[in-house]
């Protein structure tokens, strides 16, 4: 056992350390986690502050808090704390796509990554102006009457590090993962010289499994997002609502790993039992469709945007599998099953692309 865990190290530690360029992109992913979570940990601060503070006017005189609004304020930066632990989660989310990509050669998660992080830098920018909107809410509603502390509010300065630091580290991953790409030919899939119908189907495999995991963490941010609303709803009319979508988010999580185990082993039952589920998950996204309307009009964009987004994520997923699906019994299962041994990933490809006709 302790020989094959050496071994096992000692191959990823090799993949790590397979270039410079290599091992650029995990010490530029890395960097970029530690500055971003700072960040973000400030920005939650600076709204955890302001969230005591308008508290503090509730419990002073709640009749009059209310009438100025203070009540669905104090709720938006307790949504807004929610919103930033999701950002912390996906600098740790994005090192690990970084790091899973480079010891797997995967180059279609290096390009999930890039395309997650433009849409962190969206997002960032909408959370600024979710908060711009309260503020802005509780000063025009009862001018004078309320004074935030300016230690708090003052966040812009971050708002625009964070999507400087964003911005920069796109940049420089991007240059360096084009390079790592053109001099080595880094990308499992380019293993399949043999056969273009099997490197296509390989790279069909290999796209499913990036997005499986991007819906594992919108599914766990989603999930989040909803334990932060349920106090927040109390006995209306929409926790039973809620309370259904939390058990939905739970058979996401279940599809996402059953999806992952039949394309890989080629079950069928697995894969059809799969389709029936994320069909049901993609109707609950659309039912919410239009509570998320609601909250954009009320100035909750990041609700809105994070419930469109799963939504074509989730139809994307499905169209994958079907794909996959298409391509089971043609010589893939014995490479997905076994690919982890990456030595002998190149000789099963060749096996398999003679074995198809």
């Amino acid at each position: 056992m302790t020989s094959f865990l050496e071994k096992f190290r000692e191959k990823k530690w090799n993949k790590i350390t397979f270039s410079n360029y290599t091992k650029s992109l995990i010490s530029i992913s890395f960097i970029q986690a530690l500055i971003l979570i700072a960040i973000e940990i400030k920005l939650s601060y600076n709204n955890y502050g302001l969230n005591n503070q308008l508290q503090e006017y509730l419990d002073e005189d709640n009749a009059l808090a209310s009438s100025c609004g203070i009540k669905e304020i104090h709720n938006r930066f307790y949504l807004l704390i929610a919103e930033n632990f999701i950002f912390i989660f996906y600098q740790i989310f994005q090192f690990y796509l970084t790091f899973n990509a480079i010891i797997t050669s995967n180059i279609v998660q290096i390009v999930v990554k890039f395309l997650l992080d433009l849409c962190v830098v969206f997002y960032s920018v909408i959370q600024q102006t979710e908060v711009d909107i309260a503020l802005d809410y509780v000063k025009d509603t009862c001018p004078g009457t309320y004074q935030l502390d300016t230690n708090y509010t003052n966040s812009n300065q971050y708002e625009y590090a964070y999507v400087a630091v964003s911005l920069a580290s796109f940049i420089l991953t991007f240059t360096i993962a084009l390079k790592l790409y053109s001099a080595s030919g880094f990308g499992a899939y380019k293993k399949v010289e043999y056969n273009l119908k099997i490197r296509k189907m390989y790279r069909t495999s290999l796209i499913l499994r990036a997005v499986l995991k991007v819906d594992a963490f919108l599914v766990i941010s989603y999930a989040i997002i909803t334990a932060a609303a349920l106090p927040i709803l109390g006995k209306s009319k929409y926790q039973i609502v809620y309370y259904l979508h939390s058990v939905i988010l739970v058979i996401a999580i279940f599809s996402i790993v059953l999806c992952h185990y039949s394309y890989t082993r080629e079950s069928k039952p697995g894969i059809y039992l799969y389709f029936i589920l994320w069909c049901i998950c993609v109707a609950d996204f659309a039912f919410l469709i239009a509570d998320s309307v609601d909250a954009a009009n009320s100035g909750w964009y990041f609700w809105t945007s994070l419930t469109v987004f799963n939504i074509l994520l989730f139809l994307i997923t499905f169209w994958y599998a079907v794909v996959a699906k298409s391509n089971f019994g043609h010589g893939l299962k014995e490479i997905l099953i076994d690919e982890e041994n990456y030595d002998d990933v190149e000789s099963l490809l060749d096996k398999a692309s003679k074995e198809y006709k």
